[in-house]
């Protein structure tokens, strides 16, 4: 029960109370798959929804191009031998049991039905078998057949949703597979900072995400006050790390200075891997994939890294041969062409169609070598000092809507003003939604105390460090958890 209740903030008191069997049954409401349509025809047979889930996701991960174009031409940063060296070094004792403490105890298990918790208890007792498969994946690069076997668990994006399209791919891997995966992502995180560049700042050990929101700011906050024209592009990929071409990601480890023994351990991680799709908790049959990455896995993030940095790659050589030219910022009149958070990306320029043109010509040529698509019916296209006539030309040239301003990134809205009260609303209806009134009902005072202190440190703290929050805001918040801990309703007042 503890697993399931997914509601990490309370420890002690309340580990079976009503309120939690509430949220089990209310996750259990919205998790589930209830039917699909196929064909036009809503079908609620178990049999038919698992064969048509397993279809559906086996040919999301089948590889429709295995023949690619490369980068051959593009220069990248490469590793150091140094740095090579700590990568395929042998696994030692001390490593593998940090990198099995890091991992949560509670986490859901994969198809082993085992989770950590199991092993960190047992750990003095099965620690040589662990060692020894570990000594064997060294040498070999292949892990044996069943263990990076992962179910596929399907999360809901939208409220009502219709369409398998509508649910986001989790992985839930094995224990075996992941304790290889997580030593070898310790590993990855301490040499990416050398070799991706600062306009990606996801998963990169120095870097903030507060960073590219900062930049971003500063160049609208720029673009509203000079006369200079800027066009902003935000770009949406279409399911990217299901995407990803295994063959480029190896091409861009080899381009990067990889170890020929790291591109082994890569390739093994990533086409051992088998999949069942989980429809309400029954496994359909296991399928093979052929691309992609899977969420859940420790690897992943990072690897997602290694192939982006392509864009990057092809962005900094079309603005060195004069193709694109950025907007420029600061006093030192930093050029900023391009922003990038895992699969949010956003283009800075001068309002140029030639800008456009080659905004167009290096997303095609990246979809044409790492297979990430761009979905251009979600991304947006806008320009500050140019007539509306000319965004809408760029934005039928791109196949995109138009960018409002202000618009949403990471989380901030960028270019808004946060003195007026509707930037916080969102943040406001949050903290009312976590902190709603029939959870009073179900868990203690201290409890209350400990759902508050949590509401407080993840939700508004995140805009409290990027904007300066108006006193009646901070009045609203106060009052919202006042009237969570004492039990005042909307039309009631207790005394605290």
């Amino acid at each position: 029960m503890r697993q399931k209740s997914r509601s990490r903030w309370i420890k002690e008191g309340d580990c079976n109370s009503r309120y939690f069997h509430m949220m089990i049954n209310a996750n259990r409401r919205h998790d589930s798959l209830k039917g699909v349509l196929v064909d036009g025809v809503w079908t609620v047979e178990p049999n038919k929804v698992r064969e048509e889930a397993r279809a559906f996701f086996s040919q999301r991960f089948l590889e429709p191009d295995p023949h690619r174009p490369t980068l051959d031409g593009i220069t990248f940063q490469i590793i150091s031998q140094q740095q090579n060296n700590m990568l395929v070094a042998p696994f030692s004792e001390e490593e593998v049991r940090l990198a099995i403490w890091d991992c949560g105890s509670d986490k859901s298990p994969g198809p082993d039905g085992f989770n950590f918790k199991f092993i960190k208890m047992f750990w003095p007792l099965i620690k040589p078998d662990v060692l020894r498969f570990l000594d064997e994946f060294y040498v070999n690069s292949v892990f044996p057949k069943g263990c990076n076997a992962s179910f596929l668990a399907l999360i809901p994006k939208v409220a009502d949703p219709q369409y398998l399209n509508d649910y986001r791919p989790i992985s839930l891997i094995g224990c075996m597979y992941k304790i290889v995966a997580k030593l070898l992502a310790k590993r990855l995180k301490r040499v990416l900072l050398s070799i991706i560049n600062e306009a990606q700042s996801a998963f990169i050990e120095g870097r903030h995400l507060l960073q590219s929101v900062l930049i971003a700011n500063e160049v609208i906050d720029k673009a509203k006050r000079s006369t200079k024209s800027c066009l902003i592009f935000k770009v949406d990929y279409e399911k990217a790390y299901d995407s990803v071409s295994w063959d480029f990601l190896l091409y861009m480890l080899k381009r990067l200075g990889f170890d020929s023994k790291w591109i082994r351990w890569m390739e093994g991680c990533l086409k051992s891997a088998s999949i069942s799709v989980l429809v309400n908790g029954s496994p359909t049959a296991e399928f093979i994939p052929q691309r992609g990455l899977r969420q859940g896995d420790p690897l992943a993030p990072f690897l997602f890294n290694v192939v982006v940095e392509a864009l990057n790659g092809l962005m900094r050589t079309a603005v060195g041969a004069n193709l694109y030219k950025g907007f420029t910022v600061g006093c030192n009149d930093v050029s900023i062409s391009i922003l990038q958070y895992v699969d949010d990306i956003i283009f800075f320029g001068e309002a140029t169609m030639d800008n456009v043109k080659a905004i167009k010509a290096i997303l095609r040529t990246f979809e044409l070598v790492s297979a990430l698509k761009i979905n251009f019916a979600k991304s947006s296209f806008g320009a500050f000092g140019m007539s509306d006539q000319w965004k809408q030309v760029a934005a039928n040239y791109l196949n995109c809507s138009q960018l409002a301003l202000p618009f949403v990134y990471r989380g901030i809205p960028i270019g808004a003003n946060p003195r007026r009260a509707r930037v916080w609303e969102p943040t406001i209806q949050k903290c009312e939604r976590r902190l709603a009134r029939w959870k009073q009902r179900y868990i203690s005072f201290g409890g209350r105390v400990a759902l508050i202190q949590s509401v407080l440190t993840s939700i508004p703290i995140y805009y409290f460090s990027f904007f300066r929050v108006p006193q009646t805001v901070i009045n609203k918040l106060i009052q919202i958890q006042r009237r969570f801990l004492w039990g005042g309703g909307h039309d009631s007042k207790k005394i605290a």
